[in-house]
């Protein structure tokens, strides 16, 4: 068993050193509430909710501040969220992690425009198959089990990402140029309207980067100096058609090309770097129909691809590649002013080309229905849904001489039940208990090299939540507590590479902090996260690369046309291995950036940010650098 290194005293200090003297501003108006404390989400229960009336754990990250962060990933933007911790292996294009809640990056489901984002064969997601930020209007994150809405895996919670969609206004363009540190220039471009009953948007994006050197030369002696580069180019696009008052259909295509010079070794006086290529490339048609006054229905198909080309040296290059067919039908349908319901269906087909011979197949299917309702002083959100999954490897090329087939098929029943209670106009209280699961990924149920995992079981998930939200039209602030226990958790096997196993049981339990305030011309941003992620199977391990303690502030003035502010991600530290296999400490960190802003024009405004500004040595993972003090400056258009 290992005891926390961290210093949760030091950070509650400097979280609410700089946050207390501010609320008391909050707490105190009387005026209407705007969009940025109140924004209209869908992610909680899949229907249109105020974020005040939402009962799940959820927060918002609108076009504003994603401007006004400058981030170049969507890594980048989510750090500091409540809930959300990071890790990363490098710079931009880099091998990256999602951690909400304590669980894996495996367990966390990502949407961009309603279709759930490609995985890999181990359940891994890309983060340069992403939107770049600069094509997104909005990010709404939802935290805890979602099996019941989304399906398996969406068990640390739901990234739901919404690209810049087709305007009913007159066609208008915009577009942003930023360039900064490590010779990095980034520029997106696009026009988005309507012509007619014609809607459409069109976002092109490209990016080029020296970057960085990803890992510790101090560390790994041997490794590569001459990696970091970056660079990326891509496409979003949508038209849809108006047929009449009640239907509308489209098409959408999202392609996004990103290459990487990563890590490698030095071998016999030679630089060997890994060229990684990431090609991700999303076809959808969908149609939308108004069947009455009451009830909205949506169907979607959509044809996935996900490309993995690496060269660790030339000649050798190495590729895996999945592509996914996907079909979602989702409704919603109001009973009354109080009450409305949503319900669906969901099928997918996956094949997977681990890039050795392998051919591995997915499909799954399942069906959801829920409701959500106001009954006097009462909320309640109910929601339930069945998954069923059939994984095959017709012929296993590596493990025997002659073809074989294995299989096997999971299926689950999930559910979520939530309830609050308002004991004034302003004051809320909200508890939920929900369960859900992640069935093995195709790489984690068969592997060329450990073979058919027959006894792997899908990993189980039970939490329960409870929480107390004010609101007012100056402050929206909430106090979760959770408590999240793992069954079958599914790990590596130390005793065999390459093959994986379930393990009896892991927790988490703590509570989360968040704050969004609007006042007088400030606004505040901040998140606290306490929690405790430990292996119950041998003891109380805990998890690696999880702190116990990580929060965010975010505290900006708008003076006229100018605004400026600053930021500060803080976390405690996290364990990790070092490169013999042993258990090492990662160091707490602080981090402070400061940011600007200049409106020259309605159509045009500068942005400049200071990213790290005290060049604060961190690191994410075991061995791998992190960005230094760097400078972004950007110049944003927006015709009117």
């Amino acid at each position: 068993m290992f005891l926390s290194k961290a210093h949760p005293l030091k950070l509650r200090s400097i979280f609410f050193f700089f946050l207390t003297p501010y609320l008391g501003l909050f707490y105190s108006s009387f005026s209407q509430a705007d969009e940025f404390l109140d924004p209209v989400v869908v992610t909680a229960s899949r229907i249109e909710q105020p974020l005040s009336e939402v009962l799940p754990s959820v927060t918002v990250i609108t076009k504003e501040e994603i401007q006004r962060s400058q981030a170049r990933s969507i890594i980048d933007l989510l750090q500091g969220e409540p809930g959300i911790e990071v890790g990363s292996n490098g710079g931009l294009g880099s091998v990256s992690s999602y951690f909400l809640r304590g669980q894996s990056s495996r367990s966390v489901a990502i949407f961009v425009d309603g279709v759930r984002v490609q995985p890999d064969g181990i359940g891994s997601l890309s983060n340069t198959s992403l939107p770049t930020p600069q094509a997104i209007d909005r990010v709404e994150i939802l935290r805890g089990n979602s099996s019941s809405l989304y399906g398996e895996a969406a068990i640390g919670g739901v990234i739901n990402i919404f690209t810049n969609a087709g305007l009913n206004g007159s066609p208008k363009a915009f577009g942003t140029v930023t360039y900064g540190s490590n010779k990095t220039f980034d520029t997106s471009v696009g026009e988005s309207g309507r012509v007619n009953d014609t809607k459409f948007n069109i976002t092109v994006n490209g990016t080029n980067s020296a970057g960085f050197m990803p890992i510790d030369h101090s560390i790994y002696q041997t490794s590569v100096t001459n990696t970091g580069m970056n660079k990326g180019e891509g496409i979003n696009f949508g038209i849809s058609q108006i047929l009449n008052q009640n239907v509308e259909v489209g098409f959408r295509e999202k392609f996004q090309d990103n290459t990487n010079l990563y890590n490698g070794i030095n071998v016999q006086k030679y630089d060997t770097a890994v060229l990684m290529r990431t090609i991700s490339n999303d076809t959808t048609v969908f149609a939308k129909a108004v069947v009455s006054d009451a009830w909205l229905s949506t169907i979607d198909l959509t044809k996935s691809k996900l490309d993995y080309q690496f060269t660790p040296f030339v000649p050798l290059t190495y590729d895996t590649n999945a592509d996914t067919n996907s079909l979602n039908w989702t409704n919603t349908y109001e009973l009354s002013k109080y009450q409305k319901a949503s319900f669906g269906a969901s099928l997918s087909n996956l094949s997977f080309n681990d890039g050795l011979g392998d051919l591995m197949y997915k499909k799954s299917y399942g069906f959801f229905v829920g409701d959500t309702l106001k009954w006097n002083r009462f909320d309640f959100q109910i929601n339930a849904r069945r998954d069923n999954i059939k994984a095959n490897q017709p012929d296993a090329v590596i493990q025997s001489i002659t073809p074989n087939t294995t299989s096997s098929n999971f299926g689950a029943t999930t559910g979520l039940f939530g309830v609050g209670y308002h004991l004034t106009e302003n004051l809320r209280l909200t508890s939920a208990v929900s369960s859900g699961f992640r069935a093995p990924a195709i790489q984690e149920f068969f592997n060329p090299y450990g073979g058919f995992n027959p006894n792997l079981t899908p990993e189980l998930h039970h939490t329960v939540e409870s929480g107390i939200e004010f609101k007012n039209s100056y402050t929206n602030t909430r106090l979760v507590y959770f408590n999240t226990n793992t069954k079958n958790a599914i790990t590596p096997d130390p005793n065999s590479p390459y093959a994986n196993i379930n393990i009896p049981t892991v927790t988490n339990h703590g509570w989360e902090f968040s704050e969004r305030g609007s006042w007088n011309g400030y606004r505040l941003i901040a998140s606290f996260t306490s929690q405790n992620p430990n292996d119950q199977s041998n003891g109380q391990d805990p998890i690696l690369r999880r702190a116990k303690q990580f929060g965010s502030i975010d505290l900006a003035k708008s003076i006229d046309v100018y605004d400026f502010g600053g930021k500060i991600l803080s976390s405690s530290s996290r364990y990790d291995y070092d490169q013999l296999g042993n258990i090492t400490t990662l160091s707490p960190y602080h981090i402070w950036s400061f940011y600007t802003g200049y409106k020259l024009t309605e159509e045009v405004s500068f942005r400049l940010r200071i990213e790290n500004a005290l060049n604060e040595k961190y690191q994410l993972a075991y061995g791998y650098n992190t960005p230094g003090r760097s400078a972004w400056l950007t110049m944003y258009y927006q015709q009117r």
